[in-house]
């Protein structure tokens, strides 16, 4: 729509929920869970990862109108 001009603007989004039990059996299963619950899975150390939960967004326009509105 963006690109057609059909619209000035457009919000997009993602989530990442660890929501159901059997992530964290497949995780476990795997020996991919960090141990002592700290991540550092790829430095000095590192023993796994603690599975995070997040949400982003980014707001999309046109980018002569980004460059117009600085």
């Amino acid at each position: 729509h963006l690109y057609r001009g059909e619209c000035e603007m457009a919000i997009a989004g993602g989530v990442n929920l660890y929501v159901h039990p059997l992530s964290y059996v497949g995780l476990c299963a795997n020996q991919m869970l960090s141990v002592d619950g700290q991540c550092k899975s790829f430095g000095k150390g590192g023993n796994g990862f603690v599975p995070g939960e997040g949400v982003g967004a980014v707001l999309l326009k046109p980018l002569s109108r980004a460059i117009a509105d600085k």
